[in-house]
């Protein structure tokens, strides 16, 4: 974070991700929340030039997920993390919500919105980042797989993916499972595939997904003077 606040100016960069890695398996080597604590308080001591240090929560080990993409740490595992860190520490620790693989935990597409409002309802939800998942094993993108697939066609965007279960409505619902103007920042993280797309296509993904991250913005900010 030095170089780029040395080159762009002050607070440029607003959170470094980190992740409760590594993978946690029933018979195999597991994270341990212990030594992620003891790892935080460490790097809490660096100098971050302002930037704020952010777990994004990844698809921990279920009844539901079996065969986990990260699975790295529980969201209550981190979440109490989060919150014993705060309490101790003066450094605020935050977290982050990845829509693909909290859809990829609990195979469901609501289960974004019910980590997001936990996370939100807990005081730590930091961010949201909008990366989508298919179920169809035939598609592109796989089934279940963290493959970072943009959303769904929607409205007049010309860049998405069929397969894609990241539609409007679950973007707009996932927003408003929180307080946005209580988060630090939202973003997206997206793979466009087949790997042999033009640039131009690739430009147009990301720029289409920033539409309708927009969009759904606008939508919540046209209900709320409605309801005022």
């Amino acid at each position: 974070t030095g170089k780029l606040v040395n080159h762009y100016g002050k607070n440029c960069v607003i959170a470094v991700e980190l992740t409760s890695s590594p993978k946690t398996l029933p018979d195999a080597i597991k994270g341990d929340a212990e030594k992620l604590q003891e790892s935080l308080r460490e790097i809490s001591r660096w100098d971050w030039h302002g930037a704020k240090l952010v777990i994004e929560h990844c698809d921990s080990y279920s009844e539901q997920n079996k065969d986990p993409q990260k699975g790295f740490l529980t969201l209550n595992e981190e979440l109490q993390i989060v919150k014993l860190f705060n309490e101790e520490q003066n450094v605020q620790l935050g977290l982050t919500i990845n829509w693909g693989r909290s859809a990829i935990e609990g195979r469901k597409i609501d289960e974004p919105e019910n980590h997001v409002a936990y996370a939100s309802n807990c005081g730590v939800l930091s961010g949201v980042m909008f990366s989508g998942v298919a179920s169809n094993e035939d598609s592109l993108y796989g089934a279940w797989r963290d493959l970072h697939a943009p959303p769904q066609k929607a409205f007049d965007i010309q860049h998405y993916e069929d397969s894609s279960l990241m539609s409007y409505d679950n973007i707009r619902n996932t927003m408003n499972s929180c307080e946005i103007k209580e988060i630090d920042y939202m973003g997206i993280k997206l793979l466009p595939l087949p790997s042999e797309l033009p640039i131009s296509n690739r430009i147009g993904i990301n720029k289409d997904a920033i539409t309708l991250i927009r969009k759904a913005l606008d939508e919540m900010t046209e209900k709320v003077r409605f309801n005022q």
